[in-house]
């Protein structure tokens, strides 16, 4: 049996963390310790993780961020199975860990296995509610009905296994990146060296980010979207990754043609490669308004109407996604305005991104 280390990186994370360790306490895999990296929270997290006695926990003197915990758990692991697991991700089944270590027997040229996260839809209030269409929180667990093994191409980022080995190849992550896309940075290192990353969706955990401190207020929610996308511009630069891009196309296409409005179809025109929706839609909009002879062709504003209405008619779509899922209209029109405001957010951090890595370098 294969020794495990279960590495928890918290913050702040008075109010869940003792379900995540109830449920780790009741694992009927034996072999297995769990390490817990306090990263300098201001709340009782180390009061929670002491009462667990079998436990381990770490404390940062000062908030090192995501990657740097996890390395720092690392450091003190035991195991020749690594599982980094959040603060408010909770197993769902006692073989939880039995099941990700077990995975790994189907083929050697596996190096990370991950859990399905879900998340309790009906549970939610509002603002979370919409915010989980903004952002992927994990599916609703009453409609999430895949099973089985599948290999994919992105880790789940919340509850992964790795072999200890493949983490050592590739440098353990990346401590750049504080908040996130460490993700899609480790699945790019590991497949580039030819291993496997697989899904076993019958090892479940529920993230329960409802109940964090972090995450109560529609600002707090906002201030996701500046984290997600604050190393954008090294997944971009380092892997083509392009997340959340037509937003920055957005605020830099309004810009750039409101002071030149004779750019506007060239930048569409030139957005192709980094995001043809983006591109294709502003084109053909371009193309109405200069065929109806609507008088809008050369005004400054043209962009930035283009782009609203890009961005509303992308979002309404993850409203329609709902009032599919749920035959209900009643959060279709709330969702549609979130995740259009989370957007407009979301290219903010693009630009916050880009202006931190040209002063850095």
């Amino acid at each position: 049996m294969k020794k495990v280390s279960v590495i928890i990186p918290a913050y702040n994370a008075e109010r869940h963390l003792s379900r995540v360790l109830n449920a780790l306490n009741e694992q009927n895999y034996k072999e297995f310790e769990v390490i817990v990296v306090n990263d300098n929270s201001k709340d009782e997290t180390s009061k929670i993780v002491k009462k667990f006695k079998r436990f381990k926990l770490i404390e940062n003197k000062s908030n090192l961020g995501l990657s740097k915990s996890m390395n720092k758990g690392i450091s003190e692991a035991s195991g020749e199975i690594i599982i980094t697991l959040h603060d408010d991700c909770v197993p769902l089944s006692k073989n939880w860990i039995l099941g990700m270590v077990k995975t790994f027997e189907a083929n050697p040229k596996i190096g990370i296995v991950s859990s399905d996260y879900v998340i309790n839809f009906r549970k939610l209030g509002l603002i979370d509610k919409c915010f989980s269409y903004a952002y992927w929180l994990g599916s609703d667990i009453d409609i999430a009905k895949k099973d089985g093994i599948e290999e994919v191409d992105l880790i789940s980022d919340k509850c992964d296994a790795y072999k200890l080995e493949v983490l050592r190849k590739i440098g353990l992550f990346d401590e750049k990146f504080r908040f996130a896309n460490e993700d899609i940075d480790v699945s790019k290192k590991v497949r580039k060296l030819g291993y496997k990353i697989v899904k076993n969706y019958e090892c479940k955990v529920e993230h329960i980010f409802a109940e964090s401190e972090r995450e109560r207020t529609i600002l707090d929610h906002f201030k996701k979207a500046f984290q997600i996308t604050e190393d954008n511009i090294h997944v971009f630069l380092r892997y083509g990754v392009k997340y959340k891009i037509d937003s920055l196309l957005f605020i830099l296409s309004s810009i750039i043609c409101y002071i030149l409005p004779s750019l506007v179809l060239p930048f569409y025109i030139l957005s192709v490669p980094l995001h043809k929706f983006f591109a294709i839609f502003g084109i053909f909009a371009f193309g109405i308004v200069y065929y109806m002879q609507l008088g809008l062709i050369n005004q400054p504003w043209l962009a930035l109407i283009i782009g609203v209405s890009y961005l509303l008619a992308k979002n309404f779509y993850k409203g329609f996604n709902y009032f599919k899922n749920y035959e209900k209209f009643d959060l279709v029109i709330p969702i549609t305005l979130f995740c259009f405001l989370w957007d407009m957010a979301a290219g903010i951090g693009w630009v916050r991104s880009i202006l931190k890595f040209v002063m850095k370098d």
